[in-house]
């Protein structure tokens, strides 16, 4: 169980990272902030006043979506350890695969 716990906490960390610096870069391009990405996150499940928020509206924003990053995550690692068509995702050659996409 452990290891469970802590393949969940990496693949989140390192997955929803990932996520909001492509967000962050992608917007960057049009010349959105990051403060202002967050707030869009926040204003999901809060509402559009949290796109007026402040420092605090963005950190609401970051936490909803490493929340929802640790709850996908958990879903697909559990799903594979109880699915064995999933079972073939824990190879070499599949863990080189997606670390290369």
């Amino acid at each position: 169980m452990r290891t469970i716990r802590r393949t969940i906490i990496t693949a989140a960390a390192t997955a929803g990272t990932l996520d909001l610096l492509s967000a962050f870069v992608f917007a960057g391009m049009k010349g959105v902030g990051p403060i202002a990405v967050l707030h869009t996150v926040a204003s999901g499940p809060f509402g559009d006043a949290m796109r007026q928020g402040g420092v605090g509206a963005a950190g609401l924003g970051l936490l909803v979506h490493y929340t929802l990053m640790t709850i996908m995550v958990t879903v697909f690692v559990l799903a594979a350890t109880r699915l064995s068509f999933l079972t073939p995702l824990n190879t070499p050659s599949a863990r080189s695969v997606t670390w290369l996409v």
